[in-house]
C-alpha cells in the first residue's frame, strides 16, 4: 500500500459528532450574584435614605466633590498622575462648591413674626 492516498492514522481530522455535544441547559441563577445584587440594592436605598435626612447644601458639598474623589481613585488605579492642570480645576471647582454650603448652613433663619 506504498501508493495508496490515506492520510497517516496520527493526522486523521477529529470529526465530533453533534449528538455527543451536551445540551445547552437554562442556567440557574447562581446564589453569589443574587447576593450582591440584594446588597447593592439595599447599599442604593439606605443610602438614598440618609442623604434624603440631610440639609440640601450638605448634599450639595457631597456632590461637589465626586470629581475629587473620581480623580483620585483614577490615579492610583493607574498609576499614573494627570496633567496638574486637571488637578487645578478639580480643587479649584471642589472648592468654590463647597466653601459656601457650610456656611448657608448656619445662617440663622428670620424669627416668624406673629399676626398683630
Amino acid at each position: 500500500m506504498r501508493g495508496s492516498s490515506s492520510p497517516p492514522p496520527h493526522a486523521s481530522p477529529t470529526v465530533i459528532d453533534a449528538h455527543c455535544l451536551p445540551h445547552p441547559s437554562p442556567r440557574k441563577p447562581n446564589a453569589g450574584f443574587l447576593l450582591v445584587c440584594t446588597l447593592v440594592a439595599l447599599d442604593l436605598a439606605l443610602t438614598n435614605i440618609a442623604v434624603a435626612l440631610l440639609a440640601v447644601a450638605i448634599q450639595q458639598c457631597i456632590v461637589a466633590t465626586n470629581p475629587a474623589f473620581t480623580v483620585t481613585i483614577e490615579s492610583i488605579v493607574r498609576r499614573k498622575l494627570a496633567h496638574p492642570m486637571i488637578y487645578f480645576v478639580i480643587i479649584f471647582l471642589c472648592t468654590g462648591e463647597t466653601c459656601p454650603c457650610p456656611l448657608s448652613t448656619l445662617t440663622p433663619k428670620p424669627k416668624p413674626q406673629p399676626y398683630p
